[in-house]
């Protein structure tokens, strides 16, 4: 099981977002996170939509410019 970081639990995000969330940032799009994680691409969809809201970001380059300045994720 993937365990969030500090930031992470700071901002509120469960596992799954932020597992999400470096799928996100390796490039992958939401069916291909959705196969990796074995779950279906609805529910990534559910966690990418709690990942704007969490984040304030209203699209994907201004989600993961945010969990970078948040330390979510690597340079």
């Amino acid at each position: 099981m993937l365990h969030t970081s500090t930031a992470a639990r700071a901002l509120g995000l469960t596992d799954r977002e932020y597992e999400t969330l470096e799928h996100i940032d390796a490039g992958r799009t939401p069916a291909e996170a959705a196969r990796a994680m074995g779950i279906s691409l609805t529910t990534v969809r559910g966690y990418v939509a709690a990942l704007h809201r969490k984040l304030n970001a209203g699209h994907t380059a201004a989600l993961l410019r945010r969990a970078r300045e948040a330390g979510l994720l690597g340079e």
